[in-house]
């Protein structure tokens, strides 16, 4: 006890009890408030850095895909319009930005992304963030419901296998897990409709309230 007193009286005594802010140094400690390791700050530099060539890979990707089409997009529109003269053709390329080079259409797309601006639909000529956001709500709803029932399905799952550790109820679960998370989503979505038709005749809504 008397070792254990003097060191506490020690540290004490050589604290600082002035009054007033004081800033306490957990370098080396681990605790909160310590020096930031510059490797782990060089790894999130690095990795946040990295974004960049992704996303301008991603929308190289989207200026290449309108390329690739079927079709011509200036001449869907002008057929729809019965209007498909040479001059017309000329005066929607020119307005739908298609009559400039690549390079130049896919650095006016950056800065409008930059900008905040994804553009417009060639179609209808509707700002594509419009959309996005007058569908956001929906999106949101159908996740949230899509991860509710994930974790009622998927915690009592992990806990009866947990429970039941190599029983066959466990192989079960857990091969039905894994096909579950390697069938793709649009697989499972389309099995989910079409199957209770099928199998009960029972026809699931396809209209959103």
């Amino acid at each position: 006890y008397e070792i254990v007193s003097r060191d506490w009286s020690s540290d004490v005594c050589s604290s600082d009890l002035s009054p007033g802010p004081r800033s306490i140094n957990w370098a080396g400690d681990g605790g909160p408030g310590g020096e930031v390791d510059p490797a782990m700050m060089r790894y999130t530099i690095r990795r946040l850095l990295g974004v960049i060539p992704t996303i301008l890979v991603l929308l190289l990707f989207v200026v290449l895909m309108i390329r690739m089409l079927p079709g011509n997009i200036v001449d869907l529109m002008l057929n729809e319009s019965a209007t498909n003269t040479p001059e017309a053709r000329a005066e929607m390329t020119h307005r739908l930005g298609l009559d400039t080079p690549l390079p130049i259409q896919y650095g006016r797309y950056v800065l409008g992304v930059a900008r905040g601006d994804l553009g417009k639909s060639l179609w209808d000529q509707i700002p594509v963030t419009e959309t996005i956001a007058s569908r956001a709500l929906v999106t949101g709803q159908v996740a949230a419901i899509a991860i509710v029932v994930s974790v009622l399905i998927s915690i009592p799952i992990g806990i009866i296998s947990a429970v039941r550790r190599n029983s066959l109820l466990d192989y079960t679960l857990r091969s039905m897990s894994i096909l579950g998370i390697s069938l793709p989503s649009f697989v499972v979505a389309t099995a989910v409709v079409i199957l209770p038709a099928l199998w009960f005749q029972m026809s699931l809504p396809f209209q959103y309230k």
